[in-house]
């Protein structure tokens, strides 16, 4: 009879048993499907961010996000840096600026290049030596000396530097204090147009530095420096000993 009774059941309970645990398993994994995710962001922030990205190519999230901030929206720079990437896919790749060596090909005749050397008199002093070089001809345009270098003192130099409007169109500077602003607005009334090196950029102002040193190796450190207190850029050289 137990041969019988097994041939009339039409499921076996194991068989029962195996389909419930698959059904339970179906149902835990279409609930734990993760659905589609909302952003947290308003539309609007959204929108915002991919406008950003797109019109303003050379901003970065950092840039963006404090932008943003400005308009009380607080956003994560891992936010910004996704939707940025997003916006900026479709976008054709930038097209490479004008190099420094290019600009000096084009732009060397009209311009010139400033710079400070410091060097010592006969007791030990500190002497700064103005320097104005022109980058084509290398030709040295204007040159001064002073004790005390300041905002004040420079901006007259360049006015010195230019009569009668015989003014660059271009001058070359670093980031000395020196140049504050009674220089740019000596050189705005002469129509000059400033250029300030980057940071950490060697090349940037090299012709003029180059000068300032072969001035030093082949001049100064041969000769004796007498600082006049009036006037004050009189010079009186003495030819040292070797």
């Amino acid at each position: 009879m137990s041969g019988l009774d097994d041939a009339l059941l039409i499921v076996k309970p194991d068989t029962l048993l195996k389909w419930h645990r698959q059904g339970f398993r179906l149902l835990w994994r279409r609930k734990s499907k993760p659905g589609p995710r909302k952003p947290r962001l308003p539309k609007e922030a959204l929108a915002l961010i991919k406008q950003m990205a797109v019109e303003n190519r050379c901003w970065g999230a950092k840039r963006i996000r404090d932008e943003l901030a400005k308009l009380t929206i607080q956003v994560s720079r891992q936010s910004v840096r996704r939707y940025m990437k997003q916006a900026r896919q479709t976008l054709p790749p930038p097209s490479a600026g004008q190099g420094w060596a290019t600009f000096l090909a084009n732009h060397a005749h009209a311009t010139w290049a400033c710079d400070f050397l410091q060097t010592y008199d006969v007791l030990f002093r500190a002497i700064f030596v103005f320097v104005i070089v022109e980058l084509e001809s290398r030709r040295v345009v204007y040159w001064h000396v002073t004790r005390q270098p300041s905002d004040v003192w420079t901006a007259p130099q360049l006015r010195e530097a230019t009569p009668f409007g015989q003014a660059p169109r271009f001058l070359v500077r670093d980031n000395d204090r020196t140049y504050g602003v009674q220089f740019a607005k000596a050189a705005h009334g002469s129509g000059i147009e400033v250029l300030r090196t980057p940071i950490a950029a060697p090349k940037a102002n090299a012709i003029c530095e180059r000068f300032l040193g072969t001035l030093r190796r082949e001049c100064l450190d041969h000769v004796y420096c007498f600082l006049r207190s009036a006037p004050e850029s009189v010079v009186d050289i003495v030819p040292g000993s070797e």
